[in-house]
């Protein structure tokens, strides 16, 4: 038992390390006019915040997500390049 437990936990670290950035199934509930709040509810807080612009980031995992925020607080678009599922 205890065996599996490092096991699940270690699993559980590398995920939070190389995992994928965002899941995919996120990726598809965005919307434009959403608002910023909506957006970290769905996917949590972003890798880093620059003037409407928020960027999702992982160590080790070359993918990325980039939502963009018009003066009002609303996505207007995101891009992203998903490397592992």
């Amino acid at each position: 038992m205890a065996v599996a437990a490092v096991f699940f936990w270690a699993g559980q670290l590398i995920h939070s390390v190389v995992g994928s950035v965002v899941p995919t199934s996120a990726i598809a509930q965005l919307r434009p006019g959403m608002k910023a709040e909506e957006v970290k509810r769905l996917l949590e807080q972003p890798t880093s915040i620059d003037e409407g612009y928020w960027l999702y980031e992982k160590p080790m995992n070359p993918g990325w997500l980039g939502i963009g925020f018009n003066e009002n607080g609303e996505l207007v678009g995101y891009d992203h390049e998903t490397v592992l599922p």
